[in-house]
């Protein structure tokens, strides 16, 4: 995707293209003294756009949080109002992402909020610049509504246990404001646009771990319980087979066969011989 780099703002060329002018909106970062007039959408970051870039980064440092993210919501409230037809029948939520996509100079120097999950996060060095930016961070945000397509999010101080490089987070809400609607090569080889955030940190909500519903010595028991009563049981029983086995020994070992008189035997006898002369 983007890797803003000292070499891609010295060696960038080329004139930007005419800017359309933003609609004036409270909240909307002041053109001039942000130098919004010289930023152009659908192309890669220039270098004419590099004041623009760092002085938004400068004022997202000390901007205040919570008040951003209200006038992100606000805003989108507007926005909702203008382009009733981008939400979907059935569903609240509005699609900023495709919004910005479609109409990207209504969006220039506002704050807005993006959630979902993170497929890679880059660390770089920053150009040279008037405000002391050394470090950046590079973010790919796939959010609900961009249908797999990661917006750019660019900030200055990431969370001490947010990882870096190619890995799936989940859980990532991020407020910036907009830039441009930038262009970059894609891993397939094909020439995408992302909407570029500028802000000064994410939000990672961790999610919570599953807790079992009894505590771990709880169950640790039971199985050693359960474990304890199954030899028990197997042990009574083979003691059991073992006596009974010895008791019909020692019976056998005194059986005696019965006596038996054979002239009795021979009085009986249903085939007598002839009788004697």
């Amino acid at each position: 995707m983007l890797r803003l780099s000292v070499l891609t703002l010295l060696l960038a060329t080329g004139l930007p293209l005419a800017a359309q002018e933003a609609p004036e909106t409270p909240g909307r970062l002041d053109p001039e003294r942000f130098h919004l007039g010289v930023v152009t959408d659908r192309s890669e970051l220039a270098y004419e756009e590099a004041e623009a870039y760092y002085a938004i980064l400068n004022h997202v440092r000390s901007a205040n949080p919570a008040k951003l993210r209200q006038t992100a919501s606000a805003y989108l409230r507007e926005r909702r109002k203008v382009r009733p037809e981008l939400v979907r029948r059935g569903e609240d939520a509005f699609p900023s992402f495709v919004d910005m996509l479609q109409d990207p100079t209504a969006w220039r120097g506002m704050p807005v909020t993006l959630s979902g999950h993170s497929l890679r996060v880059d660390r770089y060095a920053g150009a040279e610049n008037e405000f002391g930016i050394d470090n950046l961070y590079e973010m790919w945000l796939v959010t609900g509504d961009s249908q797999g397509h990661p917006a750019t999010i660019i900030f200055t101080e990431k969370p001490d246990d947010l990882p870096v490089g190619e890995e799936l987070v989940d859980g990532i809400q991020v407020t910036g404001y907009f830039l441009k609607l930038h262009k970059y090569g894609s891993r397939d080889d094909k020439v995408r646009l992302a909407p570029m955030i500028l802000a000064h940190t994410v939000r990672w909500r961790k999610p919570a771990p599953v807790q079992p519903p009894v505590p771990a010595w709880v169950a640790y028991l039971a199985v050693g319980i359960v474990f304890a009563v199954l030899i028990g049981i197997v042990w009574r029983m083979r003691t059991v087979d073992r006596a009974a086995r010895a008791r019909r020994l020692a019976d056998s070992n005194q059986f005696e066969a019965p006596h038996v008189d054979e002239s009795e035997i021979a009085g009986d006898d249903p085939f007598p011989g002839p009788p004697s002369p």
